[in-house]
């Protein structure tokens, strides 16, 4: 073991709640079309402190060279495995990689994010001494393509009820967190319907937070999150959709839970406004008649479940398009603002 973990593990033995001993890491890593940042993402697992784990990249129907620099990356490494299909998504990639599985905790890296070296050392510390923990997070950085960092977000503290902090807003992104695979197969890995896409993530966390799993944090912040255009998380008219869809799957099973109505509500507001913002950027790009319309379209389909939300979201979006037009009116705005 690691020097500065032997005196807590072995005290730890007498009490017997050490659950396993450097437990193998399953990476499962989809690829599409994202061949140029692959090796990159293998190199940062390659350059872990921890040294035991598995990556399967699953090829998800890609049409550039992903096969190709995927077996390359598995002949040099015994540690790395290619699997190919046709185009499904992401959520069937993932569930097609915990298959082939081995590990007993998994951790879901895209192709075109990657890791800081310690990230691995700190989250299987915890899980060996912590049998009662189903997953295990970390803050995270926003980063170019080019690797600059454009925003750092350090690890939230744990949460009190993370079910109903989950139903407020996801708390984690994907490649932030690692999970039992026993907790995964339990709630049923990753739901595949269209209806979630782009926010499956956040339905498996709220499932696994429904049964009562515990969601731990370690210091750091060792996940990189590459944002750039024309990323799934960039299409806001389908965010917006697939963020209410999640909260309404999983509110759906605690109904009559008050303190979970409450917390859906909220969770709708601060996801609408998160979408608004969103939007910014492609009202700048849009004629006044054009595309607005079909985000409108949008937050009144929400009216059937929350009105008063939609009334603020509609409110934040509105005041979105209006300082929008005023700076494409204003030079002297736009040079106040720096755009």
């Amino acid at each position: 073991m690691y020097p500065e973990s032997n005196k807590r593990l072995s005290a730890l033995l007498n009490n017997k709640e050490l659950v396993m001993m450097e437990p193998l890491i399953s990476v499962i890593m989809p690829c599409y079309n994202h061949a140029r940042f692959l090796p990159e993402a293998v190199a940062s697992l390659q350059a872990q402190v921890y040294p035991h784990w598995e990556c399967i990249i699953v090829n998800d129907g890609s049409s550039d060279n992903t096969a190709q620099v995927g077996a390359r990356l598995a002949a040099v490494d015994s540690r790395v495995r290619l699997i190919s299909q046709q185009n499904r998504g992401p959520s069937p990639a993932r569930n097609r990689g915990l298959e082939e599985a081995r590990g007993q905790l998994v951790h879901f890296l895209d192709a075109d994010d990657y890791i800081l070296p310690e990230m691995y050392e700190k989250m299987a510390e915890v899980f060996q001494i912590r049998s009662d923990v189903a997953a295990v997070y970390s803050g995270y950085q926003f980063v170019t393509a080019e690797r600059a960092v454009m925003r750092s977000f350090p690890v939230l503290p744990e949460s009190g009820d993370v079910f109903h902090d989950l139903l407020e807003g996801n708390r984690w992104p994907c490649h932030t967190i690692m999970v039992r695979k026993a907790t995964v197969d339990s709630v049923g890995r990753f739901d595949e319907s269209k209806a979630l896409y782009g926010c499956e993530d956040w339905d498996l966390w709220l499932r696994i937070a429904s049964t009562g799993g515990k969601f731990i944090p370690v210091n750091g912040e060792s996940a990189c999150y590459r944002r750039y255009p024309n990323t799934i998380s960039k299409d806001n008219r389908r965010m917006l959709e697939t963020g209410f869809a999640v909260i309404e799957k999983n509110l759906q099973l605690h109904k009559s839970c008050r303190l979970c109505k409450t917390a859906a509500t909220r969770g709708r507001l601060r996801w609408g406004i998160y979408c608004c913002n969103g939007f910014r950027g492609e009202v700048q790009e849009i004629p006044m008649t054009g595309k607005l319309f079909g985000y409108l379209r949008f937050l009144f389909s929400i009216a059937r479940t929350d009105l008063r939300v939609t009334c603020l979201v509609l409110g934040t979006l509105l005041r979105v398009v209006a300082r929008n037009l005023a700076r494409r009116k204003s030079p002297a705005l736009n040079a106040e603002s720096g755009k």
